[in-house]
């Protein structure tokens, strides 16, 4: 299923095959494409993904405590076929013991990878050190090859800088477009925009389509509804009202099949899934 490992570098992003499988090469990506590689003819007609979102609060749990093999444990026991991460460091800080997380998570799990900062820091001689920038962002895990992607830089009111990050991914003989982000808790009308701003990339993508993330808000919530009028949110179609860890598609309410979560003391966030069919026609 993997190919010989590549990682991908840019200012803002990484690109990487699990790393367990051989010796990691270095190439400088400077123009991703957006474009979704060619669906394969008539091999089959749709499939299942299991799509998580997962605020991984950089490897600290309720306890306090960092501990980056408990949030790949939380991650595994679940089985996903891909995962949006949020609240990822990558040589951010003593925080998390100056590591690169997403890069350290794939490799335990060996899965691909896409990293976008949201922070993007130069280095610093008392955190990590001078060598690497310190970011800090959202990611993308995923059982199967990621194919380009993007990071959108999403509307800001003087707060915390936020992002989108966007990649296709292929399921079966079928591509998907993948996107992990996080919105704004300090200003509602700021994450109204953000939303806005998010659905406008979501749609440019083109579907199938799944959007996971931290929105800081309910999905019934107003500053929502840019999201919520156009796309299905698995929890509170399957379950009603209820979270902040949501997982919209473009997809019929029907092929949503199923939804889990499970209280874990990885992080102050649960992780969270919804399993959906996937069809070139739907």
């Amino acid at each position: 299923m993997h190919a010989l490992i590549t990682r991908a570098t840019s200012f803002f992003f990484f690109l990487a095959a699990p790393a367990a499988l051989a010796s990691p090469t270095e190439t400088l990506d400077t123009a991703p494409t957006q474009q979704a590689p060619a669906q394969a003819p008539g091999l089959l007609p749709s499939t299942t993904l299991r799509f998580m979102t997962f605020n991984i609060r950089h490897g600290v749990g309720r306890d306090e405590v960092l501990d980056l093999d408990r949030t790949a444990d939380a991650i595994r026991a679940a089985n996903p076929d891909v995962v949006a991460l949020q609240e990822v460091d990558v040589y951010f800080s003593p925080r998390s013991a100056c590591k690169d997380q997403v890069a350290e998570l794939a490799s335990r799990l060996g899965y691909y990878y896409y990293f976008s900062a949201s922070l993007d820091y130069p280095g610093d001689l008392f955190l990590c050190g001078w060598a690497n920038r310190r970011r800090y962002g959202n990611a993308i895990l995923s059982r199967t090859p990621i194919h380009g992607g993007q990071k959108t830089s999403l509307p800001s009111f003087g707060n915390e800088s936020r992002t989108l990050l966007s990649a296709y991914i292929s399921i079966g003989n079928l591509t998907v477009a993948v996107h992990s982000t996080h919105l704004s808790h300090a200003d509602e009308a700021e994450r109204q925009a953000q939303a806005a701003a998010v659905i406008s990339k979501f749609n440019a993508w083109g579907g199938p389509g799944v959007l996971g993330g931290d929105f800081n808000a309910e999905p019934q919530n107003w500053t929502l509804a840019p999201l919520s009028n156009q796309l299905t949110e698995a929890f509170y179609l399957r379950q009603g009202p209820g979270g902040v860890d949501l997982v919209f598609s473009d997809l019929p309410a029907a092929n949503v099949l199923d939804i889990g979560e499970f209280d874990n003391n990885a992080s102050d966030h649960s992780p969270r899934w919804a399993d959906y069919l996937i069809q070139s026609v739907y």
